[in-house]
């Protein structure tokens, strides 16, 4: 199957096919059982969830904390305890539970859009929070 084929099918670009494959960028992981479905394997063959939600946090920590001897879970913790309780539920759901956008939002009774939203920008206080204290 062709990269562009493969777009077609999951209704993306030829070009993020091709970040795909070349490792410059990780799908999501509905992104991957897409994948797997229109390659006819199993997701586990194309991409590792943990891998996946490391490469959505590993965003919001400044370049120049590498190294340095922190209470991640001090951080975490008090970050958390910022956010709002449904905020909170959904952060927690994704990256503690490692539950997909569409999972949380069933779960949740709310869009599958609100979830990549509410992720979106809890990532971005999440840079914002660590960049003030790393």
């Amino acid at each position: 199957m062709t990269q562009q084929q493969l777009a077609g099918r999951l209704f993306v670009s030829r070009e993020l096919v091709s970040k795909w494959e070349c490792g410059e960028r990780l799908p999501d992981r509905d992104q991957i059982e897409n994948i797997a479905r229109a390659l006819g394997t199993d997701a586990e063959m194309i991409a590792d969830r943990e891998e996946i939600i490391k490469e959505e946090l590993s965003a919001c920590v400044p370049e120049d904390a590498a190294g340095r001897d922190v209470d991640v879970v001090r951080l975490l913790d008090g970050f958390l305890a910022g956010l709002r309780q449904k905020d909170r539920v959904i952060f927690m759901r994704r990256y503690h539970f490692q539950q997909s956008t569409k999972e949380i939002a069933a779960g949740c009774g709310v869009k599958e859009n609100q979830i990549r939203t509410v992720l979106s920008r809890t990532r971005k206080k999440l840079k914002n929070y660590l960049k003030g204290r790393l």
